[in-house]
C-alpha cells in the first residue's frame, strides 16, 4: 500500500476506442448545462488516448480524486487504465503539514525536552494524514461508482 492516497484500476471494455471516448465526452460538463444536468457528470478533458477528469461538484471538496487515465485499443475492445489521486495542491498541503508537524515534534522533543508537546505535534500530523486518507477513500468510491456508471446502460447516478 502506498504512503500517499492513490488507487489504480484497469477496466476491460468491449467497446471500440472511438465509442469509449465519445461516452466519456458525453459525460463531461458543458458550458450551457443547467445545474440539475450537471449531477453525475465530470469536469476535465479527454485527449487522444488519455483523460484527466474529476467528478463535478458545486461545493469545495479537497479530497475529491483526480482521475488520470489512459485508453488503449485492443482487438476485442478497449483497455482503460485509471489512477485516482489527490489534486496536486491538496497533495502539497498534505506533505507540507505532515513535514511541519514532524519537524516541530522533533524540535520540541530534542531541543526543548517537552515530550507532551512533541507528542501532540506528532499526533496532529498523524490525524491530518488519517483524515486525508479516510476522506480520499470515501470520495474515491463515489467517483469510481459514477465512472463505472458511464459504461452501464441508463442515466447517470444522482449522488
Amino acid at each position: 500500500m502506498p504512503f500517499f492516497p492513490v488507487f489504480k484500476e484497469t477496466l476491460v471494455l468491449p467497446l471500440p476506442l472511438k465509442e469509449v471516448k465519445e461516452k466519456l465526452r458525453k459525460r463531461l460538463v458543458a458550458d450551457g448545462d443547467l445545474p440539475e444536468e450537471k449531477k453525475g457528470k465530470f469536469n476535465g478533458k479527454v485527449f487522444e488516448n488519455t483523460f484527466r477528469i474529476s467528478l463535478y461538484i458545486n461545493y469545495p471538496d479537497n479530497y475529491l480524486p483526480l482521475m488520470v487515465g489512459e485508453l488503449e485499443a485492443t482487438s476485442k475492445g478497449t483497455l482503460v487504465f485509471i489512477t485516482y489521486r489527490l489534486f496536486p495542491f491538496v497533495f502539497a498541503f498534505l506533505v507540507f503539514w505532515s513535514v511541519i508537524c514532524f519537524l516541530f515534534g522533533l524540535f520540541l522533543y530534542f531541543f526543548t525536552e517537552k515530550q507532551l508537546y512533541a507528542g501532540i505535534s506528532f499526533l496532529l500530523g498523524g490525524l491530518n494524514y488519517l483524515l486525508c486518507l479516510v476522506n480520499f477513500r470515501r470520495k474515491k468510491k463515489i467517483a469510481r461508482r459514477h465512472f463505472h456508471s458511464i459504461w452501464a446502460e441508463g442515466e447517470p447516478l444522482n449522488n
